[in-house]
C-alpha cells in the first residue's frame, strides 16, 4: 500500500488584495482494490486591513475529483 501527494500552486498580490490557487493530485494503491487517483484544486482570496492590522482569509471555492483523498481518507479505506 502506498500514498502520494503531490502540491502545486501559485498566489498573486494585487490592490484589493491576494489571490491563490493550488492543485493537489493524489495517488493511493491499495491491497484489495484498484489503484486510486484524483486531483483537488482550491481558489482562495486574502486581505490585510491595515489601519487594524486585521488579515481577513477566505476559501472561497474547494473542487475535487471523485478519486481524490486526503491522507487520512486513504488510511481509512486500508483500515
Amino acid at each position: 500500500e502506498n500514498y502520494t501527494a503531490v502540491l502545486l500552486g501559485a498566489a498573486i498580490a494585487t490592490p484589493i488584495g491576494a489571490i491563490a490557487l493550488d492543485a493537489t493530485h493524489s495517488q493511493a494503491d491499495f491491497k484489495k482494490q484498484d489503484s486510486q487517483s484524483g486531483q483537488s484544486f482550491r481558489l482562495s482570496y486574502s486581505k490585510l486591513i491595515s489601519p487594524t492590522n486585521t488579515n481577513v482569509t477566505l476559501a472561497a471555492y474547494r473542487y475535487s475529483t471523485e478519486n481524490f483523498y486526503k491522507l487520512r481518507d486513504a488510511i481509512l479505506v486500508r483500515d
